[in-house]
């Protein structure tokens, strides 16, 4: 009776030893695969880098007109996209210091964009838009005494309060309209952004779910990129 006992506990303990080693197998070949995938990810985004920039190279050399560029840089984007896959939201920034263009597409989830150029923030005083340096508030806000009025509020005594007579993507402050982030609802397609005067744009937030990506823009033509993928439960972000 105590050999048969002691064949059925190398049994179990033979079990044991088997399921131990397949879960270690299977938690190695899980995290293997996800830093693969990561890896993949952040190979993606140098290749864009490279990859643009002598898109970009070849445009400026042919003397590409505005025009002429933007279309380039269109296919150059759509065939990239193409070719990493569908598995990631990816958004795109290009142009020159007059016109900044904006395309993304969002493959994983949807998520809210806004744009935002030459980014001060700004405030409502006594029914007057100034820049709001030193804003505690977002750039995608407006600062209305301790509080911040979103797109599509009205600043009133200090407090936000809906009913604005101002468009979708401003905060009404007395008779004026503050501009807050401008939101892209275009997903999919090139939306153009420049500002009135022909004053140059120096800087560009794109906003996205709430986290702000700042680019600073160049002489010349300006290629950038947002990409994030969900890896392992975990979002990898990558910007270039």
């Amino acid at each position: 009776m105590s050999i048969k006992g002691d064949k059925g506990g190398q049994f179990f303990l033979i079990a044991a030893v088997v399921i131990i080693v397949v879960i270690v197998s299977v938690v190695t070949i899980s995290n293997y695969t996800q830093k693969k995938d990561v890896v993949k990810l952040y190979d993606f985004g140098e290749e864009l880098g490279i990859e643009s920039q002598n898109v970009l190279d070849y445009g400026t050399y042919s003397e590409l007109n505005s025009e002429q560029m933007q279309t380039l840089m269109e296919n150059f984007i759509k065939n990239y996209v193409d070719y990493i896959g569908n598995d990631k939201n990816i958004y795109f920034i290009f142009g020159n210091k007059y016109k900044v263009n904006i395309v993304g597409y969002q493959e994983v989830s949807e998520e809210s964009v806004c744009i935002n150029v030459n980014p001060t923030g700004q405030k409502c005083e006594s029914g007057t838009c100034s820049a709001g340096t030193g804003s505690r508030c977002s750039q995608a806000q407006v600062e209305c005494g301790l509080k911040c009025c979103s797109a599509g509020q009205k600043c009133e005594s200090g407090v936000c309060v809906s009913g604005s007579s101002c468009s979708a993507t401003e905060v009404q402050c007395g008779s004026a309209c503050c501009t807050a982030c401008t939101p892209y609802l275009a997903i999919g397609e090139t939306e153009g952004f420049s500002l009135t005067g022909g004053e140059e744009i120096s800087r560009v937030v794109i906003r996205i779910a709430d986290v702000d990506y700042e680019f600073k823009l160049k002489s010349g033509e300006n290629f950038y990129f947002v990409i994030w993928q969900s890896i392992g439960g975990e979002k990898h972000v990558i910007t270039g």
